[in-house]
């Protein structure tokens, strides 16, 4: 007897979401988490008083934060409020992405996980949508550094 359909590993922005479609969808769902529970008060003391240098990891950069995200694109219809809100029109927002030239990932462009994974929700009668990305993968290594910038593309 099988307590659980689906394993979801890591209850960041992405497992939970995943986990939450899933549970909805009816699947019986366990979703994993390596961390602790985050305490405000054990928090450590501000950079700024901590003696000495300290290094830390920024998206402040060119690129933006697509840098240090795999190099996702958020699909605009995600944005559509959000776009509307500040006035940017569906056409701009269009005829930068079309700029920038996204690529859809195939299954045989993906680390050998990422493909296991995709390939594991096609068993069970899910359909993985691969995101966006800004990847050349004509230059794709597949190295696994893609959260701290490309040096191949």
């Amino acid at each position: 007897m099988r307590m659980f359909d689906v394993v979801v590993i890591g209850s960041g922005a992405g497992g939970s979401t995943v986990a939450q479609s899933l549970t909805k969808k009816g699947f019986r769902v366990v979703l994993l988490e390596k961390g602790f529970l985050f305490d405000p008060s054990s928090q450590p003391p501000p950079y700024s008083n901590i003696p000495g240098d300290v290094e830390v990891m920024r998206a402040t950069c060119l690129g933006g934060s697509t840098v240090v995200s795999l190099g996702n694109v958020v699909q605009p219809s995600v944005l559509d409020d959000l776009l509307r809100w500040l006035g940017v029109s569906h056409d701009v927002v269009m005829s930068a992405l079309k700029l920038l030239n996204p690529q859809r990932p195939t299954l045989e462009s993906l680390s050998r996980g990422s493909k296991a994974f995709a390939e594991a929700c096609l068993k069970r009668g899910l359909e993985p949508k691969l995101m966006l990305k800004h990847i050349d993968y004509g230059k794709c290594v597949k190295c696994g550094m893609c959260s701290l910038g490309c040096k191949f593309s």
